[in-house]
């Protein structure tokens, strides 16, 4: 949004307040949540089960990143763990090292696998 002639205007690219949520353009309009991180917030755990902080809007945004439902095994979420595993491998082939950026809200049973 932003504000012109004392009027505020709709705009996607200068917004206010940043996107919790964002439609993908998929055949069925997929809902995701941005990531972020909570102020004095236990690192350990994984803010997106449990929807509150988006209701509260208590997660400071990073819009350019979306949080990832891996569920508590791999049979929860078989493509999203296959894939992300063949992309460690991936990365793990090509580059002597790499991180994981936003590591502290990926859940560490997650980690465990991928490593």
């Amino acid at each position: 949004m932003e504000l012109k002639n004392h009027k505020i205007t709709k705009d996607r690219d200068n917004r206010l307040l940043k996107r919790y949520f964002t439609e993908l353009e998929n055949e069925k309009r997929s809902k995701v949540a941005h990531n972020g991180w909570i102020m004095n917030a236990d690192p350990m755990e994984d803010f997106a089960m449990k929807g509150w902080h988006y209701l509260r809007r208590t997660i400071n945004i990073w819009s350019d990143s979306v949080k990832l439902r891996y569920g508590e095994r791999p049979s929860d979420s078989p493509f999203l763990w296959e894939h992300m595993s063949r992309y460690v491998a991936d990365m793990a082939s090509v580059f002597d090292g790499f991180r994981l950026d936003n590591a502290h809200s990926t859940p560490i049973h997650v980690c465990y696998y991928l490593l």
